[in-house]
Protein backbone atom coordinates (compact mmCIF):
# COMPACT_ATOMS: atom_id res chain seq x y z
CA UNK A 1 0.00 0.00 0.00
CA UNK A 2 1.76 3.45 -1.24
CA UNK A 3 0.02 5.71 0.90
CA UNK A 4 -0.72 4.52 4.01
CA UNK A 5 -3.02 6.68 6.04
CA UNK A 6 -1.88 7.86 9.26
CA UNK A 7 -4.64 9.31 11.81
CA UNK A 8 -3.82 11.46 14.64
CA UNK A 9 -7.02 10.05 16.37
CA UNK A 10 -7.45 6.78 14.76
CA UNK A 11 -11.02 5.36 16.04
CA UNK A 12 -9.09 1.38 16.13
CA UNK A 13 -10.21 0.04 19.52
CA UNK A 14 -8.32 -3.77 19.31
CA UNK A 15 -6.02 -5.21 17.23
CA UNK A 16 -6.16 -8.92 17.31
CA UNK A 17 -3.87 -11.88 15.77
CA UNK A 18 -4.95 -15.54 16.23
CA UNK A 19 -3.26 -18.70 15.39
CA UNK A 20 -5.76 -21.56 14.82
CA UNK A 21 -4.11 -25.11 15.10
CA UNK A 22 -5.23 -28.26 13.94
CA UNK A 23 -5.34 -30.05 17.57
CA UNK A 24 -6.46 -28.84 20.74
CA UNK A 25 -4.13 -28.20 23.64
CA UNK A 26 -4.72 -30.59 26.96
CA UNK A 27 -4.77 -29.11 30.57
CA UNK A 28 -1.87 -30.21 31.45
CA UNK A 29 -0.14 -28.07 28.56
CA UNK A 30 -2.64 -25.22 28.67
CA UNK A 31 -1.88 -24.53 32.04
CA UNK A 32 2.26 -24.64 31.54
CA UNK A 33 2.14 -22.22 28.23
CA UNK A 34 -0.05 -19.88 30.71
CA UNK A 35 2.81 -20.35 33.66
CA UNK A 36 5.31 -19.19 30.75
CA UNK A 37 3.61 -16.39 29.30
CA UNK A 38 2.24 -14.87 32.85
CA UNK A 39 5.97 -13.49 33.18
CA UNK A 40 4.85 -11.16 30.75
CA UNK A 41 1.53 -11.32 31.59
CA UNK A 42 0.62 -11.41 35.33
CA UNK A 43 -2.83 -10.64 35.60
CA UNK A 44 -4.05 -14.34 34.59
CA UNK A 45 -7.72 -14.77 34.75
CA UNK A 46 -9.54 -18.53 34.05
CA UNK A 47 -11.83 -19.24 31.47
CA UNK A 48 -14.14 -22.03 32.00
CA UNK A 49 -16.97 -23.90 29.92
CA UNK A 50 -20.16 -23.98 30.75
CA UNK A 51 -23.53 -26.51 29.67
CA UNK A 52 -26.68 -25.44 30.60
CA UNK A 53 -30.16 -27.84 30.20
CA UNK A 54 -33.41 -25.56 28.62
CA UNK A 55 -35.83 -27.45 30.88
CA UNK A 56 -37.07 -26.31 33.84
CA UNK A 57 -35.39 -26.23 36.68
CA UNK A 58 -31.91 -27.46 34.67
CA UNK A 59 -28.56 -27.52 35.96
CA UNK A 60 -25.89 -25.84 34.89
CA UNK A 61 -22.73 -28.53 34.39
CA UNK A 62 -19.15 -26.66 34.31
CA UNK A 63 -17.38 -28.64 31.79
CA UNK A 64 -13.99 -27.75 33.15
CA UNK A 65 -11.21 -25.76 31.71
CA UNK A 66 -11.59 -23.40 28.98
CA UNK A 67 -8.30 -21.43 28.82
CA UNK A 68 -6.64 -18.44 29.97
CA UNK A 69 -6.56 -14.68 28.99
CA UNK A 70 -3.42 -13.04 30.15
CA UNK A 71 -2.93 -9.11 30.59
CA UNK A 72 0.28 -7.48 30.42
CA UNK A 73 0.93 -4.90 33.08
CA UNK A 74 0.09 -1.67 30.95
CA UNK A 75 -3.02 -3.47 30.55
CA UNK A 76 -3.50 -3.06 27.23
CA UNK A 77 -1.48 -5.99 25.52
CA UNK A 78 -3.36 -9.29 26.34
CA UNK A 79 -3.24 -12.90 25.10
CA UNK A 80 -5.98 -15.18 24.92
CA UNK A 81 -5.15 -19.36 25.28
CA UNK A 82 -8.34 -22.10 24.52
CA UNK A 83 -7.65 -25.22 23.46
CA UNK A 84 -6.94 -24.56 19.68
CA UNK A 85 -5.92 -20.85 19.86
CA UNK A 86 -2.97 -18.25 20.03
CA UNK A 87 -4.18 -14.58 20.18
CA UNK A 88 -2.81 -11.64 20.87
CA UNK A 89 -4.68 -8.81 21.21
CA UNK A 90 -3.58 -4.91 21.70
CA UNK A 91 -6.04 -2.17 23.21
CA UNK A 92 -5.25 1.60 22.55
CA UNK A 93 -2.70 3.12 21.95
CA UNK A 94 -2.20 0.99 18.94
CA UNK A 95 1.80 1.22 18.04
CA UNK A 96 1.04 0.02 14.84
CA UNK A 97 1.08 -3.77 12.72
CA UNK A 98 5.00 -3.72 13.13
CA UNK A 99 4.82 -4.11 16.84
CA UNK A 100 1.65 -6.43 16.78
CA UNK A 101 3.13 -9.08 14.78
CA UNK A 102 6.31 -8.48 16.33
CA UNK A 103 4.72 -9.55 20.17
CA UNK A 104 2.73 -11.87 18.25
CA UNK A 105 6.11 -13.75 17.36
CA UNK A 106 7.60 -13.36 20.63
CA UNK A 107 4.24 -15.14 22.41
CA UNK A 108 4.32 -18.11 19.88
CA UNK A 109 8.03 -18.42 20.31
CA UNK A 110 7.37 -19.03 24.30
CA UNK A 111 4.37 -21.14 23.89
CA UNK A 112 5.59 -23.66 21.15
CA UNK A 113 8.86 -23.48 23.85
CA UNK A 114 6.19 -25.53 26.38
CA UNK A 115 3.64 -26.83 23.99
CA UNK A 116 5.78 -28.18 21.17
CA UNK A 117 4.70 -27.77 17.01
CA UNK A 118 1.22 -27.84 16.50
CA UNK A 119 -0.05 -27.43 12.49
CA UNK A 120 -2.09 -24.40 12.16
CA UNK A 121 -5.32 -24.31 10.05
CA UNK A 122 -6.05 -20.72 10.38
CA UNK A 123 -4.43 -17.23 10.43
CA UNK A 124 -6.90 -14.08 11.70
CA UNK A 125 -5.85 -10.50 11.87
CA UNK A 126 -9.23 -8.62 13.03
CA UNK A 127 -9.54 -5.17 13.56
CA UNK A 128 -12.12 -2.97 15.73
CA UNK A 129 -12.72 0.34 14.68
CA UNK A 130 -15.23 2.52 16.23
CA UNK A 131 -15.81 5.53 14.46
CA UNK A 132 -17.63 8.77 16.42
CA UNK A 133 -19.82 10.80 14.33
CA UNK A 134 -21.25 13.90 15.52
CA UNK A 135 -24.48 13.81 16.24
CA UNK A 136 -24.67 17.59 14.21
CA UNK A 137 -23.69 15.47 11.31
CA UNK A 138 -27.03 13.61 10.65
CA UNK A 139 -29.60 16.03 11.35
CA UNK A 140 -31.22 14.71 7.96
CA UNK A 141 -29.04 11.91 7.18
CA UNK A 142 -29.05 8.34 8.23
CA UNK A 143 -25.46 7.23 9.68
CA UNK A 144 -25.13 4.61 7.29
CA UNK A 145 -24.93 7.57 4.14
CA UNK A 146 -21.67 7.91 5.49
CA UNK A 147 -20.21 4.70 4.39
CA UNK A 148 -19.72 2.78 2.13
CA UNK A 149 -21.04 -0.38 3.17
CA UNK A 150 -24.87 0.04 4.12
CA UNK A 151 -28.64 -1.55 3.86
CA UNK A 152 -30.64 -0.29 1.27
CA UNK A 153 -34.53 -0.42 1.42
CA UNK A 154 -36.73 0.34 -1.42
CA UNK A 155 -38.08 3.24 -1.87
CA UNK A 156 -41.22 4.20 0.16
CA UNK A 157 -40.49 1.19 2.20
CA UNK A 158 -39.56 3.04 5.30
CA UNK A 159 -40.55 6.82 6.38
CA UNK A 160 -37.23 6.51 8.83
CA UNK A 161 -34.72 4.97 9.93
CA UNK A 162 -32.87 4.06 13.25
CA UNK A 163 -29.93 1.37 14.34
CA UNK A 164 -28.91 -0.91 12.02
CA UNK A 165 -26.13 -3.94 12.18
CA UNK A 166 -24.98 -6.25 9.23
CA UNK A 167 -22.32 -8.84 8.17
CA UNK A 168 -21.01 -9.71 4.89
CA UNK A 169 -18.61 -12.58 4.16
CA UNK A 170 -16.53 -11.60 0.87
CA UNK A 171 -13.19 -12.86 -1.03
CA UNK A 172 -10.65 -9.39 -1.00
CA UNK A 173 -10.15 -9.17 -5.17
CA UNK A 174 -6.53 -8.28 -5.31
CA UNK A 175 -5.31 -10.88 -2.21
CA UNK A 176 -7.53 -13.60 -2.19
CA UNK A 177 -8.24 -12.74 1.28
CA UNK A 178 -11.00 -14.20 3.39
CA UNK A 179 -13.22 -11.57 5.27
CA UNK A 180 -16.08 -11.20 7.30
CA UNK A 181 -16.81 -7.55 7.93
CA UNK A 182 -18.98 -6.20 10.53
CA UNK A 183 -21.14 -2.69 10.69
CA UNK A 184 -23.54 -1.85 13.55
CA UNK A 185 -24.35 1.13 15.52
CA UNK A 186 -23.58 1.03 18.98
CA UNK A 187 -24.20 2.57 22.29
CA UNK A 188 -22.74 6.00 22.36
CA UNK A 189 -19.52 6.82 23.98
CA UNK A 190 -19.67 10.71 24.01
CA UNK A 191 -22.51 12.58 23.89
CA UNK A 192 -24.14 14.30 20.93
CA UNK A 193 -22.78 11.52 19.15
CA UNK A 194 -23.53 8.38 17.38
CA UNK A 195 -20.61 4.81 17.34
CA UNK A 196 -20.79 2.83 14.74
CA UNK A 197 -18.37 0.12 14.53
CA UNK A 198 -16.58 -1.59 12.01
CA UNK A 199 -14.96 -4.49 12.77
CA UNK A 200 -12.92 -6.70 9.87
CA UNK A 201 -12.04 -10.17 10.34
CA UNK A 202 -9.58 -10.93 7.60
CA UNK A 203 -8.41 -14.59 7.46
CA UNK A 204 -6.80 -17.46 5.59
CA UNK A 205 -7.90 -21.20 6.10
CA UNK A 206 -5.84 -22.93 3.02
CA UNK A 207 -2.61 -23.71 1.99
CA UNK A 208 -0.61 -22.48 5.33
CA UNK A 209 2.57 -23.84 5.34
CA UNK A 210 4.31 -25.89 8.08
CA UNK A 211 7.33 -23.92 8.66
CA UNK A 212 6.59 -21.08 10.48
CA UNK A 213 9.32 -18.20 8.99
CA UNK A 214 6.54 -18.96 6.21
CA UNK A 215 3.93 -18.64 8.08
CA UNK A 216 5.05 -15.23 9.08
CA UNK A 217 5.55 -14.21 6.17
CA UNK A 218 1.92 -15.11 4.94
CA UNK A 219 1.16 -13.41 7.98
CA UNK A 220 2.78 -9.89 6.55
CA UNK A 221 0.58 -10.62 3.19
CA UNK A 222 -2.29 -9.64 5.15
CA UNK A 223 -1.52 -6.27 6.35
CA UNK A 224 -2.04 -4.02 3.03
CA UNK A 225 -5.20 -5.94 1.84
CA UNK A 226 -7.12 -5.13 5.65
CA UNK A 227 -5.71 -1.60 5.35
CA UNK A 228 -7.00 -1.25 1.99
CA UNK A 229 -10.94 -2.79 2.70
CA UNK A 230 -11.00 -0.58 5.65
CA UNK A 231 -10.67 2.53 3.43
CA UNK A 232 -12.91 1.21 0.72
CA UNK A 233 -16.01 0.95 3.37
CA UNK A 234 -15.45 4.86 4.84
CA UNK A 235 -16.19 8.13 2.80
CA UNK A 236 -14.09 11.40 2.95
CA UNK A 237 -16.45 12.98 5.29
CA UNK A 238 -16.01 10.26 8.02
CA UNK A 239 -11.88 10.17 7.54
CA UNK A 240 -11.60 13.41 8.38
CA UNK A 241 -13.02 12.94 11.82
CA UNK A 242 -9.96 11.23 12.85
CA UNK A 243 -7.19 12.46 10.38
Amino acid sequence: MADRQQYSKPPLIEAVLELRFGQGLSDKDLTRAKDRLARAFPAVEEMKTFEAKLEPYGAVRDLGLAGFKLTAKNGADVVLMQRNTLVTSRLPPYHGWERLTEQAKENYELFEKVVGVNRIVRIGARFVNRIDVPDRLLADRHVGDLLNIKIELPTGCASSRAGFSLAINFRHAGSGLSVLAQVAIGDPVLIDHTSVFVDLDCFIEEEIPANMGQVWKLVETMRDPKDEIFESLITPEVRELFR
